[in-house]
């Protein structure tokens, strides 16, 4: 399979197909791309790449084009970049965002940033991630502690990045909310969403002294009941990992991205940002709605009936 990937990549990338779909499909919509932790030396060959085809754009301003209904600002051949997490590794990149002129979203787990706490998902955590991910948030809380991890406990070799970093970055970083503790939000309760929305947004403003107005989906899973919970605490938009652009008509509650694999080479990145490589993706599993694509959920009709006064859980 990885050699049918690589395959289909440099067939993307040389035979033009990838320049065809960045100057038509690619030219008057947005590509937002994600990353985790790339090795700075592969992290500076994208950029490099990204520069000279793309025009580097902050959130705000796709954001705001799409609130306002006006795109005569948005230039041809937008990309926002984002990072999920907030993981330590990430630091070392600030030289090369000032240096590409880029201002990337972090979104980042406030009650893993700036301690010593682990992420549940952990390789030093837990077994079996999916597993896991599909369990109600207090079980899986549960299951965790049998192999001895506690989410609030601080732990010997930090994993996020610390106040320091984070207040070293601030001038060249866009932070922002991906939930307290990375919590897969369509299994969690009521009142579990709403401490990683809106407890995230309170612990952004204080970790940053900037309000969090933009929100990732952690694991990517959203339903209904977190959009509806994200506008009600005042988000203005939220990011997925449903593959596709944006344009002029998206909705600034399901942001999609076209990638990208963190360490891929140059011309896997090339693909992954035509989009035929995540759309081959979706066609191998069976549906092109997405596999992340927002679920319907028996909170919604609660969350209508809280109104405004959910901003006060």
């Amino acid at each position: 399979m990885e050699i049918l990937k690589n395959l289909a990549a440099f067939v993307i990338r040389f035979s033009g197909l990838g320049y065809a779909i960045r100057e038509t499909a690619g030219r008057r919509n947005v590509t937002v791309v994600l990353y985790h932790r790339p090795q700075p030396d592969r992290f500076r060959r994208h950029l490099e790449y990204m520069g000279r085809r793309y025009r580097f754009i902050r959130l705000d301003e796709l954001v705001d084009a799409l609130h306002n209904g006006d795109w005569s600002k948005i230039p041809p051949r937008a990309l926002v970049m984002t990072f999920d997490d907030g993981m330590k590794e990430t630091f070392a990149l600030l030289g090369m965002f000032r240096e590409y002129g880029v201002t990337p979203t972090f979104y980042v787990s406030t009650g893993v940033v700036g301690t010593g706490r682990r992420f549940w998902f952990s390789p030093c955590s837990c077994g079996d991630v999916t597993k896991l991910r599909a369990m109600p948030g207090a079980a899986r809380r549960e299951m965790l502690k049998g192999t001895g991890f506690e989410r609030e406990t601080d732990y010997p070799g930090r994993e996020a990045l610390s106040r320091e970093e984070i207040s070293g970055m601030k001038a060249c970083v866009d932070f922002q909310s991906h939930g307290r503790f990375h919590e897969p939000l369509t299994s969690c309760s009521l009142n579990e969403k709403s401490d990683e929305i809106k407890g995230s947004m309170e612990e952004m403003e204080k970790l940053t002294g900037r309000p969090a107005l933009h929100f990732s989906f952690p694991h990517g899973d959203y339903d209904e009941a977190d959009i509806e919970m994200l506008k009600w605490c005042g988000y203005r938009s939220a990011r997925t990992v449903d593959c596709g652009r944006n344009g002029p008509d998206a909705d600034p509650y399901r942001l999609k991205i076209t990638g990208v694999n963190d360490n891929a080479s140059v011309t896997l990145l090339a693909a992954d940002l035509s989009g035929i490589i995540g759309w081959l993706g979706k066609l191998r599993r069976g549906s092109l709605t997405g596999r992340h694509a927002a679920k319907p959920a028996r909170d919604v009709n609660r969350i209508f009936a809280l109104g405004k006064g959910l901003r006060r859980i």
